[in-house]
Order: C-alpha cells, then structure tokens, then sequence
C-alpha cells in the first residue's frame, strides 16, 4: 500500500492497495524461458470494494515447444456489503474479466490468437468466521 506506515500505534486504513509481481523465468542455459508480469489494484470504500488485476505470461520456445505463446488479461470485481441478514455476512458481487491468448510459431504470425470475455454476478457469505 502506497505511503503505509505498519508501525503506528493507531488503527489502519486501507483505502486503496496496489501490488505489481514480475516473473522472469529462466532455463537451464541461460535463456529467457518465460516471462510475467501482473498488476493489481484494490479501492475500498465505506459500500464496498472495486479490485482489479492485469496479467501477462510470456512463454518462449523451448524444446518441445516450438511456438510462442502469450496469455493475458483483466478483470474488474465490486463488491457491495450488504450486512449480515440472519447473522450470516453477505457480500453481492459483479464482476468482468477477458482473456486472450495465442501462440506464434515461425512463419505463423497471429495463428491461433483467441480472446475470452465474461461477465459474472453472484454473492460470498461467511458461514463461519474462523480465520481473520
């Protein structure tokens, strides 16, 4: 969390969070075998929460692989809290996320790139409250 200080003495909070992760993956002579890369993001709010996250996965050839073969993708997720009806705590959700994908093999460029795209809705309740 940007400008965070977890040493002081008064309650935390946690408005907004933002992580970003980088993977470089190498094999056993040296090269580049993968690489990724990912971003992601949390706003919370008095209502509820808005996360996001962005990823990227480059897969070099490799024996065994000829092609290149990039992934990525987002996603955007709110949530509302809507209490707790009969005690039980209830968070109603919507949520879009897209995916693409494809490789590139050697005088192929642009074969088999696809894209994934969704749109979902649904609530998380917990029933049992016994990890904080």
């Amino acid at each position: 969390m940007p400008f965070d200080n977890p040493y002081r003495l008064r309650e935390r909070v946690r408005a907004i969070e933002l992580g970003v992760s980088a993977l470089h993956d190498f094999d056993g002579e040296g090269g580049t075998e993968s690489k990724s890369f990912a971003i992601d993001s949390e706003l919370r709010g008095p209502l509820g929460r808005l996360r996001a996250e962005y990823v990227r996965r480059d897969l070099r050839p490799v024996e065994g692989r000829e092609e290149r073969l990039v992934r990525s993708g987002f996603h955007v997720t709110a949530t509302v809290d809507a209490g707790a009806p009969a005690g039980v705590p209830l968070m109603p959700y919507a949520r879009y996320d897209t995916a693409r994908g494809g490789t590139w093999g050697a005088g192929t460029p642009g074969a088999s790139r696809g894209r994934t795209e969704r749109l979902s809705a649904g609530a998380n309740a917990t029933f049992f409250d016994v990890i904080s």
